[in-house]
């Protein structure tokens, strides 16, 4: 479904969202109160999403006007978020703020991050470099985890589907003087194929999640956070029979964060540090390595608010010299220039080695003519490093030869956006355009060498010398007269790029009864791309809450649209080899699923 939060702009929030402060603008204002345009998914609409994936997050992100969680990999089911048209690796995906999910662990971190354990998810489209440097150029992605409140919190949920998959999840919140997050989620799924030619549409897999924090108040004005997280991946996709093509990954994530504020006289000073070793096993095997750390330093009063910082970032992989180090110093202005007109800049410069600088300013301007009215326009500069892991079909590969990316240039971005917002007190209307230009654009391929008689197959990447552009606008309504919610989105995108749909539509009507019962219709209209055809994907979904449990259930793909009805998906090169042409359209077809979550 739609969540309402697609609507829950910095101008558009429902009543219990106002007050929020967004820690991805690195402001302590609240969202009301800034320049940049950012997407809340929280509350009701952030747990309807985890009842119908329980597994992932692709869910909370696929269905919002401006996004598409696009798969990238039949055998193994790997996905990323592509915003305004642009790839997975020109949006930058962050867990409380700290990179993860970058590089090696891109293309499974969609699938290995719980909707359960987050309290909201925060999302700004367009340039936003200037506050995170690499990857942030169309956007990014800040998944914020729950805390403890002032009292305890268990909650459970169970999980199952019919195409073989199940899901259960613990989290437990308890407050105090040392307060403690705890999370834990198993889930497994067996080979699916829906279509009975021979492949899976959904691989088999066996999963595990955890992640513990510790949090600490030893004064009334310093806060620490300790967290780890453990996480592990096996899956196999391809023939259902085992005597055919199959392909096994084997992953693992270990990190751990550090997180420490403290108020000195008008300055908030705070402190953050990760390192995560990420391991992954398919075809060759390779561990991605990120020390990273960060200190700010932010002052703020009724009209004006300072942002001041320096980082530094490591990224080593285990079987090349592709990796990178970058220092950063930054700093952010946001000041009321009038009572209507509020101004929001910022720059940031990165030494990259061995990329060179990159220079980050970033402007945002956002008018308030009146309550009903409010008009924002955001223009910067971004960059993406190159590196082997662009996309899934890199690791198919039985060798890497990485010298040459330490010879590439960095990808460079230069974008925008404009918005006006429009409300009234049963309806919400948000118009946006956005623009990007990319330099330096790299393009992936696969060559294949032969070597004792065996074929090696290896990727070949080069920078392109024509620019890319990227165009379009996207548009939400929200028209809400209890019990009823409706909720229309389009999303027209204007590019060269391939796999993108030049038009998209969504639509949503949503019919709850408070603390009660919900019924949820959904359509989604997914124009034609370079290739292929167009598509409308319909779902529905219910859930029933009987006291401190609630049932629920959710049919998606109604009308069991499928890329192997209409196109072809598989090439079978000999029984130990096989290729899939470009993904458009859904594999998995009509899924049903269902269970229950408990909250005490």
């Amino acid at each position: 479904m739609l969540p309402t939060s697609a609507f829950a702009t910095s101008d558009t929030l429902k009543v219990e969202a106002e007050g929020i402060v967004i820690s991805s603008t690195r402001s302590t204002r609240t969202i009301q109160d800034i320049p940049t345009r950012v997407e809340i998914i929280a509350g009701e609409e952030l747990v309807e999403k985890g009842n119908m994936r329980p597994g992932d997050i692709r869910m909370l992100l696929n269905e919002m006007t401006g996004i598409t969680i696009r798969q990238e990999s039949s055998f193994l089911g790997e996905a990323g978020i592509r915003m305004q048209g642009l790839d997975r690796r020109f949006t930058q995906v962050l867990k409380d703020g700290f990179p993860l999910y970058d590089g090696l662990s891109g293309g499974l971190g969609l699938l290995q991050t719980p909707p359960l354990d987050l309290e909201r998810v925060e999302i700004i489209k367009g340039p936003a470099s200037t506050l995170y440097g690499a990857g942030a150029v169309a956007g990014l992605v800040n998944l914020v985890s729950r805390r403890p409140g002032d009292e305890s919190e268990f909650r459970v949920l169970l999980n199952g589907t019919t195409a073989g998959g199940t899901d259960a999840s613990i989290l437990a919140l308890i407050p105090g003087r040392i307060g403690s997050s705890t999370y834990v989620q198993g889930g497994w799924q067996s080979l699916y194929d829906p279509s009975e030619e021979g492949f899976a549409a959904i691989p088999k897999s066996s999963k595990m999640y955890v992640r513990q924090s510790l949090f600490a108040k030893p004064s009334a004005s310093t806060d620490i956070q300790l967290t780890g997280t453990y996480s592990n991946d096996d899956r196999t996709g391809g023939a259902m029979d085992g005597a055919g093509y199959r392909i096994r990954s084997e992953s693992e994530l270990k990190s751990v964060q550090a997180v420490m504020s403290t108020q000195l006289g008008a300055w908030r000073l705070q402190s953050r540090s990760s390192l995560s070793r990420y391991d992954r096993t398919q075809g060759v095997r390779d561990h991605q390595t990120n020390r990273f750390s960060e200190f700010t330093a932010s002052a703020t009063d009724e009209a004006q608010e300072i942002v001041l910082g320096a980082a530094v970032q490591d990224v080593a992989y285990g079987q090349s010299p592709e990796g990178s180090t970058t220092l950063s110093v930054f700093g952010n202005w946001t000041r009321e220039l009038t009572s209507a007109l509020t101004m929001e800049t910022g720059y940031r410069l990165d030494q990259v080695d061995p990329y060179g600088t990159q220079h980050l300013p970033r402007v945002s301007l956002m008018l308030s003519p009146s309550l009903n009215y409010t008009f924002r326009v955001t223009g910067g500069m971004g960059y993406v490093l190159p590196t082997l892991y662009l996309n899934a079909q890199t690791r198919q590969i039985d060798y890497l030869e990485p010298t040459h990316v330490r010879e590439l240039k960095a990808e460079r971005s230069l974008g925008g956006t404009a918005d006006v917002n429009v409300r009234s007190e049963w309806a919400n209307l948000n118009v946006m355009g956005f623009l990007t230009r990319i330099e330096n654009g790299l393009e992936q391929g696969l060559f294949g060498s032969i070597v004792d008689g065996n074929v090696l197959i290896g990727p070949m990447i080069e920078n392109q010398s024509e620019n890319m552009d990227v165009r379009g606008f996207e548009t939400n309504l929200k028209l809400d007269h209890e019990p009823f919610a409706l909720y229309l989105g389009h999303t027209f995108t204007d590019t060269d790029a391939e796999l993108v749909s030049r038009h998209r539509f969504n639509s949503v009507l949503m019919i709850e009864e408070e603390d009660a019962w919900r019924i949820g219709l959904e359509a989604y209209y997914h124009g034609k791309q370079n290739i292929g055809k167009a598509y409308v994907i319909a779902g529905i979904m219910a859930d029933y809450r009987l006291g401190f449990a609630t049932v629920f259930i959710n049919l998606e793909n109604v009308f069991d649209v499928r890329q192997t009805r209409f196109d072809r998906v598989y090439n079978v090169w000999s029984p130990t080899f096989a290729t899939i042409d470009p993904l458009y359209a859904p594999l998995d077809g009509r899924i049903l699923n269902g269970g229950v979550r408990f909250e005490f």
